[in-house]
């Protein structure tokens, strides 16, 4: 096997689940093979006693990540990037200009 086939399958993946004020509610810690999507109910799982009603999901947990949120009670919204990352910056015009004049 390749070296890096080998540390792509070494490594660990992280689900963590926050609040809107970024506090870790829960946190799993399993295999890179793992799918992301596949990571989502052992880690509502570990979430006890919240009061959560509502996850934004990144685009990787869609399809068994949303289902796993909907059988737990919950509502589901994914977030996919805008593009805005794509876009070229465009530098701001410069405050003030001075215009001379004969």
């Amino acid at each position: 096997m390749p070296p890096l086939a080998v540390a792509a399958l070494a490594g660990r993946k992280r689900h963590i689940l926050v609040d809107t004020n970024g506090l870790v509610m829960a946190a799993l810690v399993g295999a890179a093979s793992t799918q992301d999507r596949d990571g989502v109910a052992p880690l509502l799982a570990r979430d006890t006693g919240s009061k959560t009603r509502h996850l934004w999901l990144d685009s990787a947990y869609e399809g068994r990540g949303v289902r796993a949120v909907r059988e737990r009670g919950w509502t589901a919204e994914v977030v996919r990037r805008s593009g805005y990352l794509l876009r070229p910056v465009v530098p701001a015009p410069p405050p003030f200009s001075v215009v001379l004049t004969d």
